[in-house]
């Protein structure tokens, strides 16, 4: 995965092999491998929704059963910050193991690999933690003989477009190729109208109207004129304040950080001119500038200022979210103070 912020999509090509032999039935031991009742072999290495296969060499077989796949624009966990980046959605897939065996197995996040390839033909493997699809806790256990979990990954792919690959394969075994075109469930990122295809910016939005970016759920509250002094000092003659409040609401399982950093306000005339900004996010109730933990769940409030002149017209305003480089637009009148 990536680094504790964001996800980071890993774009390599791979060569998984692959065999044209069909399951069988092995006995070493007293050990029987042979596919437990109910499970199908393989048709054409070709998978299916809901549908049992054994994976793994033989001796070291497990069940897989993929149950779902997902987009969303971040997947909330106890030990992860598990969120989209630049050019990125999240692919959520939801499966069962069992273990056929009549030993113990271990079960962690190399006992499977897992590969996307894009329309394009580019490569997105999982790189991260397997996860206990209840708990959403990282998953390294024993499973014992007949034993069955619920397993989630997370994988950072494309931003658009559908997913007509997707490869599972344990070990240097038989391959599993589902196409999921049509299949993966949409998400209800305000970046993706059609809950599908992520894109760089929203239309225009209006006050508390919420949007999501990163770890956090943000809106527009309040943009107001005021001649009032702000950090000590009342506007220059023939200028004034503009003071953009917006609220974070951190949607992540563990404290979320805010700053200046996270994200960019960029405020323009009607004429497309930009007004500087001055770099600095004020807390709701003071000049000190905001920068804190929010506890999950928790929203504190920001506020953005900017010089304009005394006479500005039109205006308009953008609040990009600087990690993954998405930007909401703003379609607010200004009210005086």
């Amino acid at each position: 995965m990536k680094k504790i912020a964001f996800l980071a999509t890993v774009a390599t090509s791979i060569l998984l092999a692959t065999s044209a032999a069909a399951f069988q039935t092995k006995t070493t031991k007293g050990q029987t491998t042979s596919p437990t009742k109910g499970t199908v072999q393989m048709p054409g290495d070709n998978g299916k929704l809901l549908t049992t296969y054994q994976l793994g060499a033989k001796g070291s077989e497990l069940h897989f059963t993929l149950e779902s796949a997902a987009f969303a624009t971040r997947f909330p966990t106890p030990e992860d910050m598990l969120v989209a980046g630049a050019n990125e959605r999240l692919l959520v897939l939801t499966f069962t193991v069992q273990n056929p065996l009549n030993q113990e197995m271990k079960l962690g996040s190399s006992s499977f690999q897992f590969s996307e390839v894009s329309p394009e033909d580019e490569n997105f493997e999982f790189r991260g933690y397997l996860l206990n699809a209840l708990t959403k806790k990282h998953m390294d256990q024993s499973l014992k003989p007949a034993q069955k979990v619920k397993c989630s990954v997370v994988i950072p792919i494309h931003a658009a477009g559908v997913v007509p690959k997707l490869i599972v394969q344990r070990g240097s075994g038989k391959v599993l190729r589902y196409d999921l075109t049509g299949k993966v469930g949409k998400t209800t990122c305000i970046f993706a109208e059609n809950g599908l295809d992520f894109k760089d910016e929203t239309q225009a939005l209006g006050l508390n109207t919420p949007a999501d970016a990163g770890f956090f759920e943000f809106s527009l509250r309040d943009m107001a004129f005021t001649t009032e002094a702000i950090k000590g000092y009342k506007p220059s003659p023939g200028e004034k304040y503009l003071v953009v409040t917006a609220a974070f609401k951190n949607m992540m399982l563990k404290p979320a950080q805010i700053g200046f950093q996270y994200f960019t306000p960029t405020l323009a005339e009607g004429s497309g001119k930009v007004i500087s900004w001055n770099r600095d996010l004020l807390s709701e109730t003071s000049d000190d500038s905001l920068y804190q933990d929010i506890a999950p769940g928790y929203t504190v409030l920001g506020r953005y200022y900017f010089r304009v002149p005394e006479n500005v017209g039109q205006l308009s305003l953008k609040l990009t979210h600087v990690p993954s480089n998405r930007t909401v637009n703003y379609n607010v009148a200004p009210r005086v103070k």
